[in-house]
């Protein structure tokens, strides 16, 4: 069985950390990154250096994939992309808001919408789009960012529903902050913070939480439409 996987963000923290891993278990990985450039080399990692605002270039992508994914390929497809500041209600920007929403969410629409026909010839899909557990717990400061990731929970839901029968699986992953470029200007007293608002008392990291992922693609069968919070128990209350 052919076995492919399909990052998005792969520059990023999360993104790097989940090609390794794919890496690792055999898969062909197809990576797409904006900014930054990807500095892993292997024979069977593909890069794309595209802007995934701009839906004209996934081509590309797609001829590629079409030429590689049969009804023996399982895929793994995660959607990784994302971007994070401070936004208050009270000082609504339109076009910040739309980069928030282009970049977290509508981004992976534009591309699964094209790859659909592609994918659906795969005995089996798994799709991860990265939440947040500021989905279930609030943040001041984070409008765009939570309200994106909440669109993310319900495009699972839509997906798992109407398309389970052509063996895809749709799941979101809300994780907890975790160590990464999107917060490596914090101070050892604000990490100390958040550390100890986490009843286990243990900052979430890349490395951990694209294992996490990677294990939970490689053996489902049967879970989808579902928002997997991983935060120590953060929501559960501190």
């Amino acid at each position: 069985m052919k076995r492919i996987a399909i990052i998005t963000g792969g520059s990023g923290s999360l993104g790097l950390e989940l090609i390794k891993k794919y890496l690792d278990n055999n898969y062909i990985v197809y990576a797409i990154h904006n900014n930054s450039e990807i500095t892993i080399e292997n024979d069977n990692l593909f890069k794309y250096k595209y802007d995934l605002e701009n839906e004209k270039e996934f081509t590309i992508l797609i001829k590629d994939l079409k030429k590689k994914i049969t009804d023996k390929s399982k895929i793994s497809f995660i959607h990784a992309s994302g971007i994070y500041s401070k936004s208050n209600i009270e000082d609504f920007d339109y076009e910040e808001f739309n980069r928030f929403m282009n970049v977290n969410t509508i981004s992976f629409l534009c591309l699964y919408s094209k790859l659909f026909n592609v994918i659906k010839k795969a005995s089996l899909c798994n799709i991860i789009l990265i939440s947040s557990n500021l989905t279930k717990r609030l943040n001041k400061g984070s409008m765009y960012y939570v309200l994106s990731k909440s669109m993310n929970n319900q495009i699972v839901k839509q997906i798992a529903y109407e398309h389970g029968s052509h063996n895809i699986l749709a799941n979101a992953i809300a994780p907890g902050m975790f160590i990464s470029n999107m917060n490596k200007d914090y101070d050892k007293d604000k990490l100390k913070t958040i550390e100890n608002n986490i009843p286990i008392k243990k900052l979430l990291t890349a490395t951990d939480l694209a294992s996490y992922i990677v294990n939970f693609t490689e053996n489902n069968l049967y879970i989808t439409g579902e928002i997997i919070t991983i935060d120590g128990g953060n929501t559960l209350g501190y």
